[in-house]
């Protein structure tokens, strides 16, 4: 009779349909049953069997509530046409192309764009799937069909939403990866001098928001792009007011929409800035001018709202970066010697922040804002990491205890994961942003996984949260190679060793790179990874490694190699820092 694996829980729908659930030994994937039914696969120690007739019943009641809430929507006052829910600002028009794309047909001609010929009405259908599933997260070009005369001026703004809109559809993946190439290299060409443009800094600003496919770490130009498209937006006096504007390189932001076009364009800048430097572990390039202050202090009616509260967000993490990386005297991890008082302080703002705005927040906007909390708690495990490596868990730093953060860094991480399951498909054509706040999450629970603190927390939710954030992401990938289906392969085998550690091989501590700020999570999941891939190497080739290669074996791994032929280098970090942290 075989026996039950221990401290194994079943899947919620395998639970539900009484089957057995194979979760254990495909982890992190999602079982079989679940794979096969496309459900999303995730356990709940608390699940309680749900029987046919009551689940019929419950349908039922559901029912006759929403023939209720009809029936009175009918008897209802029509909203009136100054309500702030349908209040139009002067480029939220964007978004409501389809109903204006059946009287200009006209306006959309067939274009050549690195050899390949697109057909006006392809250009049509990518324009109205940009404006529909993309331009809603960051709403800051003007309407059409203004717009195609509007980008006239730089055929790189109209490419790039073309490339965008592209990489979402299968069917088109030929054509994507000829306009892609072609878009690369006219993002290349914007940045000289001489192109300097409104219209050219939108264009990087949306190659930082949905970058373009690389291979190579390297060949990454997101940081080269917003530190561009900044210097643009200090070219073209953005940060100055619109009446300075004949003191810069730019005219055209004399004209009234545009001014304000500008405005928009440059809270953008700032929210992006922020993003791609802290995924980075780098110092930001941008500063909180009056213009941005003068936004966050009242929201004008033609900011999107969206953008307001992802401004709010930015400017916190921007102060927690800016401040923790430079008060007092820093330690060799860029840290100040005394920064957990400091750290406790923007905690309380982060919580006053959300209970402010959360009730208005997408479900984007929530990302974002954990993504920021995660940054911080980051900060926390970097401050008290010589506490963590010594095991010094219960020693009190001040007013907590180091398992304090552990353990907010884990309940962060689970929100972010369920938060981003909540999305499900609309999560697919959100800001590549989000997928890394996403990747991050997994990283911060295995790290916890694969170290002497995963007692904190319960094992099945730990386990679970990690299977169900990598199924999420590797769902993400658009092409194959790219950063998300490289970052799952890293994660998938880190997820496998934390299932063959024994009680003493687990890490005193979580983070391997100090270094990094608020990216310490990303370069230590990568770091781990790559010393657990040597050791397996050492047990694999010695003739003691019977134990290690029958675990492998029941774990159903014995046909990957473990010498870790993916270019780690190329995905987080130079070969030089791989040489200095890990040997």
């Amino acid at each position: 009779m075989r026996g039950r694996k221990r401290n194994f829980v079943a899947c919620v729908h395998c639970r539900q349909m009484k089957l057995a659930c194979d979760g254990l030994r495909k982890f992190p994937a999602a079982c079989s049953r679940c794979t096969k039914a496309g459900r999303l696969c995730s356990v709940d120690p608390s699940f309680k069997r749900v029987k046919k007739r009551e689940q019929l019943e419950a349908a039922q009641r559901e029912l006759q509530d929403i023939k209720r809430s009809l029936k009175g929507h009918e008897h209802g006052q029509e909203p009136s046409d100054n309500s702030p829910s349908t209040r139009v600002t002067p480029y939220d028009s964007f978004s409501s192309l389809r109903s204006e794309i059946h009287i200009s047909d006209s306006v959309f001609t067939s274009k050549t764009i690195g050899g390949a010929e697109i057909s006006a009405d392809l250009i049509r259908d990518l324009s109205m799937d940009f404006s529909e599933n993309y331009h809603r997260q960051c709403p800051f070009l003007p309407p059409f069909p203004t717009f195609l005369e509007y980008s006239e001026a730089c055929p790189l703004l109209l490419h790039t939403i073309l490339v965008i809109s592209l990489g979402g559809k299968p069917e088109h993946v030929e054509l994507f990866s000829k306009v892609v190439d072609s878009v690369r290299t006219m993002s290349y060409d914007s940045m000289k001098p001489e192109h300097l443009s409104l219209q050219s800094m939108q264009a990087l600003l949306l190659l930082c928001y949905w970058p373009l496919p690389y291979s190579k770490r390297i060949e990454d130009p997101l940081h080269s792009f917003i530190a561009i498209a900044t210097h643009m937006g200090y070219r073209l006096g953005l940060h100055r007011p619109s009446h300075f504007a004949m003191d810069f390189e730019n005219k055209t932001l004399l004209d009234g929409n545009i001014a304000i076009l500008g405005r928009i364009t440059w809270a953008v800048c700032f929210i992006m800035n922020v993003s791609v430097t802290s995924q980075l572990g780098l110092p930001t390039t941008i500063r909180l001018d009056r213009g941005l202050l003068e936004i966050l202090a009242a929201k004008p009616d033609w900011l999107p709202d969206t953008l307001y509260y992802q401004l709010h967000i930015s400017r916190q993490a921007f102060n927690i970066a800016s401040t923790l990386e430079d008060c007092g005297s820093l330690s060799n991890d860029g840290l100040s010697s005394d920064q957990l008082p400091v750290i406790r302080v923007f905690d309380t703002e982060l919580k006053a922040l959300e209970y402010r705005f959360s009730t208005s927040w997408s479900l984007s906007d929530h990302l974002t804002f954990l993504g920021c909390r995660m940054m911080l708690y980051t900060l926390a495990l970097t401050a008290i990491s010589e506490s963590l490596e010594n095991d010094d868990r219960n020693h009190v730093l001040g007013v907590e205890s180091p398992s304090h953060w552990v353990t907010q860094g884990y309940l962060t991480a689970i929100a972010t994961i369920r938060t981003a399951a909540s999305m499900r498909d609309k999560l697919l054509t959100s800001p590549t942003r989000l997928h890394k706040l996403l990747m991050n999450a997994v990283c911060y629970l295995l790290l916890l996984k694969c170290s002497r603190y995963q007692d904190l927390v319960v094992s099945t939710t730990l386990s679970s949260g990690i299977s169900q954030g990598w199924n999420i992401l590797r769902g993400l990938s658009i092409t194959p190679g790219d950063f998300t289906s490289r970052a799952c392969l890293i994660l998938e085998r880190l997820a496998r060793y934390s299932e063959m550690l024994q009680p003493q091989d687990r890490t005193n501590g979580l983070l391997v790179l100090k270094s990094r700020m608020g990216a310490n999570i990303a370069f230590s999941t990568a770091l781990r990874t790559r010393e657990f891939s040597r050791k397996i190497q050492h047990y694999q080739a010695s003739s003691e490694s019977d134990t290690i290669e029958q675990h492998a074996d029941n774990l159903g791994i014995e046909d990957q190699s473990f010498s870790m032929e993916s270019s780690w280098e190329d995905l987080f970090l130079d070969m030089e820092m791989w040489t200095r942290s890990v040997e």
